[in-house]
């Protein structure tokens, strides 16, 4: 029995708690950060005091990192709208092109058949209007000369 109790067998030990990531490790951290010059040495800073503090704490066992990280951050404004804006010209844009190809194809083929009946008019009259037609004459006659005049 003497030795259970030296190897500290069947005593329970007590449980140390996890530690809270935002208070415990987030917090830490800010505080022991300090200006520096440039952002790779405080980058460098940074870390050495994370792993100072998750040391403290026990280990990267005893951290307790939630699920979801939050962070401050703004939502809404007009930057979100703007992707949308644009979005909404450029494809009123492309409808406007759209109706003018539509526009340039019905105008071509109204034309092609307005070219197409002007043609057939045409041959209409130049039909109707070969051969000779004089009118007649109020006294008589059409006005037509057949024989050679012979001047005394």
């Amino acid at each position: 029995m003497k030795t259970k109790r030296n190897f500290g067998m069947g005593v329970r030990k007590r449980k140390r708690g996890d530690v809270s990531f935002r208070r415990g490790i987030v917090q830490k951290i800010t505080k022991a950060l300090k200006p520096a010059p440039t952002l790779k040495k405080a980058a460098v800073n940074a870390l050495k005091a994370a792993k100072l503090v998750v040391k403290k704490a026990g280990g990267k066992k005893r951290v307790r990192l939630p699920r979801i990280i939050p962070f401050d951050h703004k939502s809404g404004g007009i930057l979100p709208l703007l992707p949308i804006l644009a979005a909404l010209g450029s494809l009123g844009a492309l409808a406007g092109g759209a109706s003018a190809v539509a526009k340039t194809v019905i105008d071509t083929k109204t034309a092609q058949k307005k070219l197409e009946e002007d043609r057939r008019h045409n041959k209409a009259m130049e039909s109707i209007g070969k051969g000779l037609y004089l009118k007649r004459n109020a006294k008589g006659g059409f006005g037509l000369f057949l024989k050679r005049q012979k001047n005394f």
